[in-house]
């Protein structure tokens, strides 16, 4: 059998006779002491007396007759004079685990968050997909802030199919990938884009004037011809009156139908729904 794994503690104090009389108190067989930082990169427990120490997140860490101010952390214990022997071995031992489960939790955490933020990403593009727009729609709903007005618009690519067949998908692709980039380029801070499925792309944004809202959706639907393919776009669009209470879905039934009737007027425009 394999000899269990040591703790490997790194002791950092002011005087070498403090340092030495608490690596004293870890013994061999279930420690390995350090008494120079530059000698462990990673120790599993730190344990110190100097206040300036500046330690990793999750680093855990015995301070000892520590007096400054720090955030809570799980991690981390105080002692005002030196521990207990016992004390000291079992601490270096409990934090180890407690310091490798928040490694290990906040390592969950990032990739948690990353397959989140792929799952709501077109890959082509790079914008929020559907779900994201889903999500975001209801969201700037509920808000509807006086004195702005919340501005919903879908944009189709006009006969993109003949693009696809005529100059192949992967021109296909750098045309979807330049108007998302047009349609990103006009965006505020607050306003949100997606792509929405193939060659349709939703952009939410706000302005102050009702009137503003056609002007915006013709930059938006604008898109430059990769490769000197002429393409244009066909847009639909809504503005939120202050006292309209609407639902997601309300809203977007309202501005397909306002995208379908710009195709059916001869592509190439906008119309207000």
């Amino acid at each position: 059998m394999s000899e269990p794994k040591k703790t490997k503690v790194l002791i950092v104090a002011k005087q070498p006779e403090e340092a030495a009389r608490w690596a004293d108190m870890l013994p061999d067989a279930e420690f390995e002491v350090w008494l120079e930082p530059n000698e462990m990169p990673e120790p599993d427990v730190v344990v110190t007396n100097d206040d300036t120490l500046e330690t990793e997140e999750h680093a855990a860490v015995v301070w000892i007759d520590c007096f400054a101010t720090r955030a809570p952390n799980p991690a981390h214990i105080g002692y005002f004079g030196d521990p207990p022997p016992g004390h000291l071995r079992l601490v270096c031992r409990l934090l180890t685990s407690v310091s490798f489960a928040l490694r290990l939790f906040a390592e969950s955490l990032v990739k948690c968050r990353r397959l989140e933020a792929e799952a709501l990403t077109d890959p082509l593009t790079e914008l929020p997909n559907r779900r994201a727009w889903d999500r975001t729609l209801g969201q700037r709903l509920a808000e509807n802030p006086r004195p702005k007005r919340l501005c919903v618009a879908m944009l189709d690519l006009d006969l993109f199919k003949r693009v696809n067949d005529s100059a192949g998908h992967a021109v296909g692709d750098d045309v979807l990938r330049v108007a998302a980039t047009t349609i990103n380029g006009h965006l505020g801070s607050r306003d949100f884009a997606a792509r929405l499925g193939g060659d349709e792309f939703g952009v939410i944004f706000w302005v102050l004037d009702e009137d503003d809202a056609g002007g915006w959706v013709e930059k938006f639907r604008h898109v430059s011809s990769p490769d000197g393919c002429a393409v244009t776009a066909s847009a639909g669009f809504r503005v939120i009156g202050p006292d309209e209470s609407l639902s997601s879905e309300e809203v977007f039934q309202s501005v397909a139908l306002a995208l379908r009737d710009a195709k059916q007027q001869g592509r190439d425009r906008a119309v207000e729904a």
